[in-house]
């Protein structure tokens, strides 16, 4: 079917197309398609295969269609059994795709957890020092209540934000997106309060890592802990865990914590994110209570006194 190949090496030689075994069928189909061979017989084909050539604007189209060409892929293998092997080879092909599909969700998970969790110490210490010129006589405490109340109102219009248009085709990237928004609000409110009670701590290189131990909490702390011997035997206070917070205890534990927000995103999805308005309703409640929880939590720890819930 592709007996004329021999004559028109020029044009494959300038096209820089290899004829192979594998693509002799698809060249000679591309070809004539060009030409207009409707009966797909060798001697007819290359009769106006040699007439394009001889013509110099038709040869330029030959060359242009063999530059464009592209093999279509082969059917994948298929063995002795037919169907068989494919079915053989399905459950490879899925768990594959899995995995890839996986890769993903994690590589997006973690880039959402620090984009979240990441401090910027010039908008903290600003935001701290126009609330303390706005109470000049507040204690920390108080300054702390402050940006509590501030941050639940905002994390509280994200929930019903987000769960107003809930259903099911949307309720992973909504709550993936409100979990991660609201995330980020607490890692600000628990470095703001930080500051309120220690003033440069935003500069310390540790306070990274340390605003995650009132974000996530005792549970977070102890499982851990467990999995990680950060604590040892020195309890959950700040002094305690700002010694054990250090090199690869550091890494490892933001590690842990990371796999803990991900279950956290798992369950605000199912809970507040699949039915619309009741979702609105359950995320801004939701929403309301974290907020205090890690408020409560952050004022506990930066007063010294050991995280117990």
């Amino acid at each position: 079917m592709s007996c004329y190949f021999r004559h028109i090496g020029d044009l494959f030689e300038e096209a820089g197309v290899e004829v192979t075994k594998d693509n002799r069928a698809a060249l000679r189909a591309c070809l004539s398609q060009v030409v207009g061979d409707a009966d797909g017989d060798c001697p007819t084909a290359w009769k106006l295969v040699k007439e394009w050539k001889a013509d110099p604007a038709r040869r330029k189209r030959l060359i242009r269609a063999l530059k464009a060409f592209r093999p279509q892929p082969e059917d994948p293998p298929r063995d002795a059994s037919g169907v068989a092997g494919l079915a053989r080879q399905l459950p490879g092909r899925i768990s594959a795709g899995a995995r890839g599909a996986r890769q993903k969700a994690s590589e997006l998970l973690e880039s959402v957890f620090d984009w979240a969790t990441q401090l910027d110490p010039a908008s903290v210490k600003a935001s701290v020092g126009a609330l303390r010129r706005r109470k000049p006589y507040a204690t920390p405490r108080q300054l702390a209540e402050a940006i509590v109340r501030s941050t639940r109102l905002k994390t509280v219009t994200v929930g019903v934000g987000t769960g107003l248009p809930a259903n099911p085709f949307i309720s992973a990237a909504a709550g993936l997106l409100d979990a991660g928004t609201v995330l980020r609000f607490h890692a600000a409110m628990v470095a703001q309060i930080g500051e309120c009670y220690d003033p440069g701590f935003v500069d310390d290189p540790a306070a990274q890592a340390e605003i995650l131990v009132p974000l996530f909490g005792v549970n977070a702390i102890s499982q851990a802990g467990r999995e990680t011997a950060m604590l040892g035997g020195v309890g959950a206070t700040r002094e305690g865990i700002r010694r054990a917070l250090t090199g690869s205890r550091r890494r490892a534990f933001r590690k842990w914590v990371l796999r803990y927000f991900g279950e956290m995103v798992t369950e605000r999805t199912v809970a507040s994110k699949v039915i619309p308005i009741i979702g609105a309703a359950i995320g801004g409640g939701w929403n309301f209570a974290e907020t205090s929880a890690v408020g409560k939590r952050a004022i506990r720890y930066f007063e010294e006194e050991p995280v117990t819930e």
